[in-house]
């Protein structure tokens, strides 16, 4: 993590990929992974609900 942040910091490249419309890039000690978090958080279910 400290190596990413002091990477980061020197060239001012985070080293991940552009943010995409719903994903969001999560940055662990297992290293930095895009992640779709309307998925793991079932907000389609939201969606089948009536308003």
């Amino acid at each position: 993590m400290v190596g990413l942040w002091t990477a980061f910091a020197a060239t001012g490249d985070p080293g991940w990929p552009a943010y995409a419309d719903g994903g969001v890039v999560a940055i662990s000690a297992a290293g930095v992974a895009s992640r779709d978090v309307a998925a793991e958080h079932r907000c389609d279910l939201w969606r089948t609900v009536p308003a």
